[in-house]
């Protein structure tokens, strides 16, 4: 709700009928914490994979086929769509 529909952490204290909006924050923190500790981890960078479990569930033999590549090779597809670039002209 907080980063959703931007509400102050008193109107979250008097929704969820919290004493204070110091509570807010301290829950909030704890969230972080959690997040940080055992979300991040096993869902997020490199480590949380190993490279067999990623081939055997998310590569097909289709794209080493086409590209001519060994079948242990690994073909990441990246898009840059949304990526900022900012263009500087000299003159």
């Amino acid at each position: 709700m907080k980063l959703r529909l931007n509400m102050s952490q008193r109107i979250l204290a008097f929704l969820f009928r919290l004493p204070h909006q110091a509570y807010v924050s301290k829950i909030l923190k704890t969230v972080v914490a959690i997040l940080k500790r055992k979300f991040i981890p096993a869902n997020i960078g490199f480590s949380h994979i190993s490279r067999t479990k990623l081939m055997e569930e998310h590569m097909r033999p289709f794209y080493s086929r086409v590209l001519g590549l060994p079948q242990t090779s690994f073909v990441a597809i990246l898009d840059g769509t949304y990526l900022y670039i900012q263009v500087v002209y000299m003159n």
